[in-house]
């Protein structure tokens, strides 16, 4: 048997075929493990890129329904308040600003010196410094999540006023 240049003895040609037998079966264990990676990784992007699509479907509709709810608190009649737990004013509309005399957030719902319980309990009065009296009904609404309460606040002055004269006649 030929030895190595370094001294080791050669191998015979049934040691080299083993060799290159193992060597030629753990690279197709790879091949085929690599496969079955990228296909993993193919349908792992596929189905990010369907929960992304639907995320920015759901985002899209959730946008929507924000500017939608936005535009409808702009525009209601009444005066609305979002107060939170402490009964601090978290949000208001224009409506609220405009019968309040003043944009009111942070200050404390019932701690608003212009609103006095009416004298029936029904209402409430709003007494501002250079203006006449009005009525105001009230509806205070729970929010069951946070804690919180939706105040509406209509104006009925000229309502009570009507019914006013009407009983009079």
């Amino acid at each position: 048997m030929s030895k190595l240049r370094d001294g080791r003895p050669r191998p015979d040609s049934a040691q080299l075929l083993e060799a290159f037998s193992l060597f030629n079966e753990t690279s197709r264990e790879l091949t085929e493990a690599y496969g079955a990676l990228q296909a993993e990784v193919a349908r792992l992007g596929a189905e990010l890129a369907s929960a992304n699509a639907r995320l920015r479907a759901e985002l899209r509709a959730r946008e929507a329904l924000t500017h939608r709810l936005s535009l409808l608190l702009e525009l209601l009649p009444g005066a609305v308040l979002v107060v939170d737990d402490a009964g601090v004013i978290l949000q208001m509309n224009p409506e609220a600003s405009r019968l309040l005399g003043a944009d009111k957030v942070g200050s404390v719902w019932h701690g608003l010196q212009d609103l006095q319980l009416g004298e029936r309990g029904e209402e409430w009065l709003l007494q501002q410094p250079g203006k006449p009296v009005r009525r105001l009904a009230v509806a205070i609404n729970a929010l069951p999540d946070d804690g919180g309460q939706i105040v509406l606040l209509q104006d009925v002055t000229a309502t009570r006023a009507r019914q006013a004269a009407a009983q009079q006649r």
